[in-house]
């Protein structure tokens, strides 16, 4: 809470991405949060949540290959650094399949979307990391 009084302070508006490991209904966990951020004297908006669903990495997934025209994930144009490099997404953060390079400064743009976890964004339809900037304009 206090590192979002700081950023409104400086007429940021914070994104909280939220994983729903629980597997529970948009409704509850919106709920939740407005109590929660209400007692912190935050009015918290829909557009300032991002709910993602749960991805178990450890269970293992039949990897799918058709591919939907209208699907554009948030791979094609956002990046993840972490301390061993670039990769395409959060799911495939220090995961070797997913490195696209070493620095802001030298990365791949191309994706290859190869992984059992890209099934999950492609099982949403919709990019799951990724800000829709059109709920701000």
């Amino acid at each position: 809470i206090f590192a979002i009084k700081h950023l409104l302070k400086y007429n940021f508006n914070p994104i909280i991405t939220f994983t729903n490991y629980y597997n529970l209904s948009e409704d509850e966990i919106m709920n939740n949060l407005y109590s929660i951020f209400e007692k912190n004297n935050f009015m918290l908006d829909k557009e300032n949540v991002q709910i993602i669903p749960y991805y178990d990495k450890s269970e293992t997934q039949e990897k799918q290959t058709n591919s939907n025209q209208n699907f554009n994930p948030d791979c094609m144009t956002s990046r993840i650094i972490t301390t061993t490099g670039v990769y395409t997404c959060p799911f495939l953060a220090n995961d070797y399949r997913g490195r696209c390079g070493s620095s802001f400064k030298d990365y791949s743009k191309k994706v290859s979307l190869e992984t059992n976890f890209c099934n999950t964004c492609k099982k949403s339809n919709a990019p799951m990391f990724s800000i829709d900037f059109s709920k701000y304009i």
